[in-house]
């Protein structure tokens, strides 16, 4: 009898025994059985252990490494090792979603602005000297002339993503991080640009903001920062649209 477009739907597809087995270690490293740094078990053991081939181990391995929960290294001392899942691995994968999906440079800067501008307000409440003690190490790290354009704009991404964190909410920082992550692509590009042109205004502007929010911290006022902070994010948003233009799809492959 020939199958159904109904008999079709309820086809199930097996897992393939490579995905079980990254399933099964993907589990332990999230428990922390396994630590991080730590190396896997030699493949003669593993398959021992798994009772599987060789290519089932090394196609699971293959799973776990494209998510950067291991690396694999050759050589004497060489084999899996274990690595935490992080932001930047899940950055990766966002940001190549958001391409696929067309997202826009806009679309993203309305999203950055959604997550940081309620933080600013939570660290302008709590007014906590040591919060601003780590915002103003960041500040004296953008201050560095002598700096790499991509160390300059890492710092401008560090003082954005540190104020999310300082915040407190683990959930909300992970998904700042990964924002941060793929807007920082662009960040670094137009830093870029301007110090081929000898051109340091937009990374003085940076500098001028995130003191300036730093000072409403201090002062309390948690309006006045959560409103500065806003037309702070719209007006960098704005920088970077300006030159790729505003329904530009976000590119996280750099062509």
């Amino acid at each position: 009898m020939n199958p159904t477009a109904s008999d079709a739907d309820w086809s199930i597809r097996m897992p393939k025994a490579a995905e079980l087995v990254a399933d099964r270690l993907r589990e332990q490293i999230i428990r922390e059985e396994f630590s991080e740094g730590e190396l896997l078990p030699n493949e003669k053991e593993m398959l021992q252990r798994l009772g599987i081939s060789r290519p089932t181990l090394r196609e699971a391995y293959r799973v776990l490494e494209s998510e950067g929960m291991i690396a694999i290294t050759r050589g004497v001392n060489g084999g899996a090792r274990v690595q935490e899942p992080s932001s930047a691995a899940a950055a990766r994968y966002t940001g190549m979603l958001l391409q696929r999906l067309g997202v826009t440079l806009d679309e993203l800067c309305e999203l950055r602005a959604t997550i940081q501008v309620p933080s600013v307000g939570v660290l302008t409440e709590r007014k906590d000297p040591t919060h601003t003690a780590k915002l103003k190490a960041l500040l004296d790290e953008q201050a560095e002339r002598n700096a790499s354009p991509e160390r300059m704009a890492r710092t401008m991404t560090s003082f954005h993503q540190m104020v999310v964190r300082l915040a407190g909410n683990r959930a909300v920082t992970v998904f700042s991080d990964m924002v941060e992550l793929v807007f920082d692509a662009g960040t670094r590009n137009l830093v870029r640009r301007q110090a081929e042109l000898g051109d340091h205004d937009m990374v003085d502007a940076a500098h001028a903001s995130h003191g300036h929010l730093i000072s409403l911290i201090e002062a309390g006022d948690p309006d006045a920062a959560r409103d500065y902070w806003h037309t702070h994010l719209i007006a960098a948003g704005q920088i970077m649209i300006s030159e790729l233009g505003p329904d530009s799809p976000i590119d996280v492959l750099g062509r």
